[in-house]
């Protein structure tokens, strides 16, 4: 296990049964999930905030099946988000690529998670590019439309 995975598990945080409660909507079945951004540290302590989100996905993929897709414009990123789910990488596919380009013709995940919204615009195209009739749809720091 590495450092990363070690800490998650042993450090639970505020943000923990938000995850879990956003992922017991797959009912524990298999499942095809996308995560739209990456870690941008390696530090533990951004569990609260910055990055392990991917752990959480790829946790719930290991124990009941599935697969995780992490896209990341941002190669560093990417690569603090490949040394984060090490433990994983055998049900992970990292792509390095604009989320809202990825989005235009990848739309078979049962569950998405959008949190490369740093402008609350371009989340909004990337949630309006999903489709919310076959996923799951997850935003973090978005302004998203009633």
């Amino acid at each position: 296990m590495n450092k990363y995975y070690e800490h998650w598990k042993n450090n639970p945080c505020e943000r923990d049964p938000i995850f879990y409660q956003t992922l017991d909507l797959l009912n524990k079945k298999p499942a095809k999930i996308l995560e739209i951004g990456g870690a941008r540290n390696l530090d533990p302590r951004s569990k609260a905030g910055d990055g392990y989100s991917s752990i959480f996905f790829a946790d719930y993929c290991r124990n009941y099946g599935g697969h995780l897709t992490n896209v990341e414009l941002d190669a560093g990123n990417l690569e603090n988000c490949k040394i984060i789910t090490e433990d994983f990488k055998d049900i992970i596919t990292y792509i390095n690529e604009d989320g809202l380009k990825f989005l235009e013709n990848n739309k078979d995940f049962d569950f998405i998670y959008l949190d490369a919204g740093d402008d609350p615009n371009i989340t909004l195209q990337m949630f309006e590019k999903c489709d919310r009739k076959k996923s799951w749809i997850f935003v973090d720091d978005a302004n998203m439309p009633n």
